[in-house]
């Protein structure tokens, strides 16, 4: 905890040595020099636009010298700002819902940091989360060992009543050693272990 802003952004804070009281002043840090960061939007000085969408922009870049994507969410209806203003910045949603993922052991991007910045729709939420180094998209062309190890992965979230709403192809990737890691977990149903009537309905599924 005596350490500064610049040295918590630059050490490895994911390391089991890191408490958890740690881990939450990294996010701290991060939070404020991101959101002046992106306030430099449309520059975003060293960010790439990797994805874009009505509810989304994703970007790629690097930060203190940590890769991360850095995802611009956006409320450009009236649902979409009543939504929020009911359940929270979508940014902080997801990174509670992240880390609660982690909690169960399931393989989830690591969240660094969000928080609120100017953009060209207003205030917009955004989320930091670190890039899963020599990850690719998840493809059912990939060897079927990688095929099973998602299979898995996936059970293991059901079986724990952790139940993504926008689970597809395109919100996993997979590792340098072919482990496959779950993204995109802004809305997300945990109702805990599953009893017989869910699981026999997911057998007749």
């Amino acid at each position: 905890k005596q350490k500064t802003a610049y040295e918590i952004r630059n050490c490895d804070w994911s390391s089991d040595v890191c408490s958890s009281d740690l881990r939450g002043e990294v996010r701290h840090a991060f939070a404020e020099p991101l959101a002046a960061l992106l306030a430099q939007l449309p520059d975003r000085a060293n960010l790439a636009i990797v994805k874009q969408s009505t509810v989304r922009t994703v970007l790629l870049g690097t930060f203190g010298g940590i890769c991360v994507h850095v995802k611009l969410y956006r409320s450009g209806t009236l649902s979409d700002r009543a939504r929020d203003a009911m359940r929270g910045e979508r940014g902080q949603r997801e990174a509670r819902n992240l880390l609660a993922a982690a909690g169960l052991g399931l393989a989830t991007v690591e969240p660094l940091a969000h928080g609120t910045c100017d953009g060209p729709d207003g205030k917009q939420s955004f989320l930091v989360t670190r890039t899963v180094a020599g990850s690719t998209r998840f493809s059912f062309s990939l060897p079927p060992v990688v095929l099973q190890k998602v299979g898995a992965m996936l059970r293991q979230a059901h079986d724990l009543g952790f139940l993504p709403a926008d689970l597809h192809p395109g919100n996993i990737v997979i590792d340098g050693s072919g482990s496959p890691w779950l993204l995109d977990l802004t809305s997300v149903r945990h109702s805990g272990d599953p009893d017989t009537k869910r699981r026999a309905a997911a057998l007749a599924f």
